[in-house]
């Protein structure tokens, strides 16, 4: 493979890749789940997942408000070339992946409350 590249297009706003754009354009709501829908379903988490279970609609009541208030947009659907580094691993054994979810989450839910937490408080300070 050596001199050879692959191609991949990120859908916007997933965590989904296909090398063909066309693929991307195709879904009914490529344009308005970043936007209008952004964090729509709250925090996605597949029903077999373990962790399910730990969070309830107060947190997909936040997660929806902190992705519509920092991190709804319109795709331009112009991709950026980038090119993965061998610097460290890119893959890790299922299982460890599976066991580091949990605390990824909570990282992220903790950044989340404070930024919302923040707004909040600067909102009522003016």
């Amino acid at each position: 493979m050596e001199g050879k590249t692959v191609s991949l297009y990120s859908q916007p706003g997933k965590h989904a890749y296909s090398p063909l754009l066309i693929i991307s354009e195709l879904l009914p709501n490529v344009r308005t789940a970043t936007d209008r829908d952004a964090g729509l379903d709250g925090l996605t988490l597949p029903e077999w997942y373990k962790a399910q279970g730990q969070y309830d609609e107060e947190t997909n009541v936040l997660v929806r408000a902190y992705q519509q208030a920092y991190h709804r947009f319109t795709p331009s659907f112009e991709f950026v070339p980038y090119e993965l580094a061998e610097r460290e691993p890119l893959f890790v054994p299922w299982e460890t992946l599976y066991e580091e979810i949990p605390g990824r989450i909570e990282v992220e839910l903790a950044v989340i409350r404070h930024t919302r937490n923040g707004s909040t408080e600067n909102e009522e300070g003016r």
